[in-house]
Parts: structure tokens; sequence; C-alpha cells
């Protein structure tokens, strides 16, 4: 075997050497878009979480519309006169989350056509809109026809 000189590399310890540096590449490579889709999952997963918490809001709005109780029994007989109403009867917390509008579409004489929309009013989610559209039977002698 041949003696090599201070400060000389034998050439396979060079190889070795850019083998690990590949390697050490490549793992961050694989690291970096790890990374990135882990990021992208969890902004995806927010959104879907936002927009099924926008749903199941506009459907409860819906559903206690219809049950007609005092507060929405009041709102019903304002909307035959408007076209579009502020939904206040909400949690402090998610009053100052969404906004709630409630728009008549179309009135008859048994019913009265609606559209909820919920808008998210923080700046993460921005342009993130949910319309629930649905029919609300009148009771007789509730609404002005």
């Amino acid at each position: 075997m041949k003696k090599m000189g201070k400060g000389r590399i034998n050439l396979s310890q060079a190889f070795i050497l850019m083998e690990v540096l590949a390697g050490l590449f490549l793992l961050g490579l694989l690291g970096l878009v790890g990374l990135s889709i882990l990021t992208s999952s969890y902004s995806h997963f927010n959104r879907i979480r936002l927009l099924t918490e926008m749903n199941y809001l506009a459907e409860s709005v819906y559903e206690r519309m219809s049950s007609q109780d005092p507060y929405c029994k009041e709102l019903l007989d304002e909307l035959s006169y408007r076209d579009e109403l502020i939904y206040l009867d909400l949690d402090g917390e998610v009053l100052d989350k969404y906004e709630v509008r409630i728009l008549k579409v179309r009135e008859e004489d048994k019913l009265m056509e609606v559209s909820i929309i919920i808008k998210y009013l923080d700046g993460e989610g921005e342009g993130l809109d949910v319309e629930f559209k649905g029919s609300i039977l009148k009771e007789e002698g509730l609404y002005h026809y």
C-alpha cells in the first residue's frame, strides 16, 4: 500500500465524503418537501374546519327560525317588511367571529323563502362565505301578507 503525503486525501475517503454530502442534501430536500406538505395540509384543514363551523351555524339559525320562538317570530315579522336583516341573537364569541345575514328571497301566502349568509370576519379566512337556503312555514296571523 502506498503511503500518502501529509494533507492528501485518499480516493476512497473522497467518495465517502461525497456520499455523505449527497445524503445530507437529499435528506434536507425531503425535509423541506415534507414541511411544505404539512403546512399546506394544516392550512386546508383550518379552512375546512371554518366552513364546517359556518355550515353548522347557518343550519342552527335556520332550525331556530323554523321553530318560531319569540325572538324569531319577531324577526320573521320584521323580515316580511324588509328584504335583509342581521341576526344578532348569538354568543358574543360567535358574533365577534361571524356575521349572520338573513335575506328574504320570496314570500308567499304560507311560505317565506330565506337565504342565510354566514360571513367570516377574521382576516385568515378572507372571502369565506356560506349560504344556506330554506323555506319557513308561516303560522296563521303571524306575518303581514
